[in-house]
């Protein structure tokens, strides 16, 4: 009962990683967000939190966005045990505002296309790096 209990919660907890994930070139525009930030407080995990606010976070939310030239994209909350991808500390730091990636991504918006008009909503978050290819 206590392993089943445990892959539902796995489960549950990745699906978007599992079913959704993407990768994408992107070239970073704008690190409108905190090093660190939880949207939401729980025993495991701790109180909601940030280290700075977004200049933005009334158009981009509570932890702000990474805006690309790709569209916007979050990056994970910051949690004391990180099981899948970069932690949000680690993206936050590797990131550089000028500079081209490769990200794996996950969620469930339409992947954004050379011509599309910029969103400042996301349903899509980094979870890794996977390349740099190179900085201006």
């Amino acid at each position: 009962m206590v392993g089943l209990l445990l892959v539902c919660l796995l489960f549950f907890s990745g699906y978007e990683r599992f079913f959704t994930t993407n990768e994408v070139e992107v070239v970073i525009l704008k690190k409108d967000l905190p090093k660190t930030c939880r949207k939401w407080s729980s025993a495991l995990q701790g109180p909601k939190r940030r280290s700075a606010v977004p200049e933005n976070s009334s158009y981009y939310g509570y932890c702000g966005m990474l805006v690309t030239s790709a569209g916007n994209f979050h990056l994970p909350n910051s949690k004391r045990f990180h099981l899948f991808g970069q932690s949000r500390e680690d993206l936050f730091g590797s990131l550089v505002v000028g500079c081209s990636y490769k990200l794996a991504t996950h969620g469930f918006a339409d992947p954004y296309k050379a011509g599309d008009l910029p969103r400042n909503y996301s349903n899509r978050s980094v979870h890794a790096i996977i390349a740099q290819m190179g900085c201006q």
